[in-house]
């Protein structure tokens, strides 16, 4: 299994079925943050819990996901890729 895979289905689907209140199967990598109709105080809220998930399972002092990621992602998906790309270049050996 990839570390995208792993960060998708250990860390994304089961944050995303809490903070949303929604089935882990219907979950994909295409949902966006407006088909929840997450506002920005939503989204926040879960970089925030996503946050504290990557620095407690994959041990990255003070992980933190910036505002202003170029490209922004556009789905979960995107977000997840480029938060597996931070954990690859930045977790401990």
């Amino acid at each position: 299994m990839s570390l995208e895979d792993e960060v998708w289905q250990e860390v994304f689907v089961p944050l995303v079925a809490g903070e949303f209140n929604v089935k882990p199967e219907g979950i994909t990598r295409d949902t966006s943050f407006k088909d929840y109709n997450a506002d920005s105080l939503y989204v926040t809220e879960f970089t925030l819990n996503l946050e504290i998930k990557v620095e407690e399972k994959y041990r990255i002092p003070r992980f933190s996901i910036p505002s202003d990621i170029d490209p922004e992602p556009r789905n979960l998906g995107e977000l997840c890729a480029y938060v597996a790309g931070r954990i690859e270049r930045e977790r401990p050996e």
